[in-house]
């Protein structure tokens, strides 16, 4: 009785080996080909992002020399003032006229104990400049 029970528990082990094995050789065999083809998948789109990112470094390169030759196109619209409309106020280092500071578009008052180098023009900017560079 021994010898018996202990064959049918080997048969058991047995035949529990040869199932384990088969699952694992079928998984292998499905997965292995679902594998193959997603790596393939993955190495032909790689190939394809690659060759796009070449092309634009080529194009900014191109673009970049392109820039490089062309002559460098200054604004002609822009005027630059002239000496006598400020008046003499714009020499550096002079003082201007005492004055306050204005809002942008409107001059500022006269009449402020502060005397800053060009009322006229800084004033437009919001603010008059003084010798030190501050605005007030």
């Amino acid at each position: 009785m021994e010898i018996d029970s202990k064959i049918k528990a080997y048969r058991f082990v047995g035949y529990a080996a040869i199932g384990f094995s088969t699952v694992a050789v079928l998984s292998i065999c499905i997965t292995m080909p679902m594998m193959y083809n997603y790596m393939s998948h993955m190495r032909k789109q790689v190939g394809v992002e690659m060759e796009k990112c070449r092309v634009q470094v080529k194009d900014t390169w191109t673009e970049v020399y392109h820039m490089g030759a062309e002559p460098l196109v200054m604004n002609k619209t822009r005027v630059a003032r002239q000496a006598s409309q400020c008046e003499g106020c714009c020499l550096p280092g002079a003082a201007g006229p005492q004055g306050t500071p204005g809002k942008p578009g409107r001059p500022g008052r006269t009449g402020s104990p502060e005397r800053g180098i060009c009322p006229k023009y800084c004033a437009l900017d919001g603010g008059v400049f003084f010798e030190d560079g501050t605005r007030r």
